[in-house]
């Protein structure tokens, strides 16, 4: 809003831009998906000749569970094309974009291979590009097995790999039975990402 105040970007709370000659609508997020359904209704006028701007999950998407979709992407079919942010992890389907985020923000996102940066898209020709970008900092991973250890045996394995990878200044941490807090300095060199395995025994 401050920056805006100042006129150095134009805030679209479900409203409507044009940039030589090319329409923007803009939702923000909403919490109540009735508030989000009430402008995209109040916009859906311009669907035909603008870019819609959304902060919500769409069905369809393959980075998130099914069940947390918030917007189908039926209700999104008549905009000419629709960015979408809200989801982490970069895709396009149907007419949706999803830039995701610039950095990583979990340790799953580097389990899974996913990559960062942004999207170039050409206004004229619909063609879309995505361009990757390096985390702005180092990130060492390691997923930590417990399964059939005791707390105890948990934590200095967790310890042994932290003191081994960490610079003792960069990092505190307090390791628990099932959760590892983790804080670290604005200074710090790198990132650290932990993430824990347990195997399902609820069939068992």
């Amino acid at each position: 809003r401050i920056l805006a105040d100042l006129g150095f970007v134009r805030v679209l709370n479900d409203g409507i831009v044009e940039v030589d000659g090319v329409k923007f609508c803009g939702i923000s997020w909403k919490s109540d998906i009735k508030q989000f359904s009430h402008a995209l209704t109040k916009l859906q006028s311009h669907s035909r000749d603008s870019f819609l701007l959304i902060h919500q999950f769409v069905t369809g998407s393959k980075s998130i569970p099914e069940q947390l979709g918030e917007v189908s992407k039926d209700d999104l079919k008549n905009w000419k094309r629709v960015f979408v942010g809200h989801h982490h992890v970069h895709e396009s389907f149907a007419n949706v974009c999803i830039p995701g985020s610039l950095e990583i923000h979990n340790a799953l996102e580097i389990a899974k291979g996913s990559e960062k940066g942004f999207v170039m898209f050409d206004t004229e020709t619909g063609g879309e590009e995505f361009l990757p970008l390096r985390p702005s900092r180092p990130i060492k991973y390691v997923e930590v097995k417990v399964q059939g250890m005791s707390a105890l045996d948990a934590e200095r394995s967790l310890r042994t790999w932290v003191v081994a990878n960490a610079e003792p200044q960069a990092l505190l941490y307090n390791a628990e039975v099932d959760s590892a807090r983790r804080r670290y300095s604005n200074e710090s060199s790198f990132v650290l990402a932990l993430r824990f395995v347990f195997q399902d025994l609820r069939g068992a």
